[in-house]
């Protein structure tokens, strides 16, 4: 609970993006030991960019609106821009059925950006996401149900 009220107090002062970094900034190092292969099974859920206009908006100034819009379609049942320009992206630390046979390595050196990635909501997080090199966004967009066993 404690992590929940000082976030949103952060969240006042810093926005959201600047809390979340923070955030995986601390705790980071301590869940990073989950990587490697031997470590017990650890997913992060994602929503990779598919092409190059819906980058352009999602991790730039139309972020915002963009996000504000889906939020809006969600209630409406559209789901036409997510299923045209995002797909679900499962990083995993081995392979496994939990995982999917399209799961990508979670590796030490991607843990942050996936970290991030996995919670940046358009309407609220300033700061792009990427992994790889790749944009990505908030699981929830595509992945109704991101924690998975």
């Amino acid at each position: 609970m404690r992590y929940w009220q000082r976030a949103a107090a952060r969240g006042t002062e810093k926005g959201m993006s600047q809390v979340v970094l923070d955030s995986v900034a601390h705790y980071g190092p301590g869940l990073r030991g989950a990587v490697p292969g031997d470590a017990p099974e650890f997913l992060i859920a994602t929503s990779r960019v598919t092409n190059d206009e819906a980058a352009a908006v999602t991790q730039g100034p139309g972020a915002k609106q963009l996000g504000r819009d889906l939020l809006r379609n969600v209630f409406n049942g559209d789901r036409g821009w997510v299923e045209q320009n995002l797909a679900t992206t499962v990083f995993a630390n081995r392979p496994s059925a939990a995982a999917g046979a399209g799961a990508r390595q979670l590796t030490p050196e991607n843990f942050d950006a996936a970290c991030y990635a996995s919670t940046r909501m358009l309407h609220a997080w300033k700061i792009p996401a990427e992994i790889d090199g790749e944009p990505h966004v908030d699981a929830s967009y595509t992945c109704g149900c991101p924690a998975r066993r």
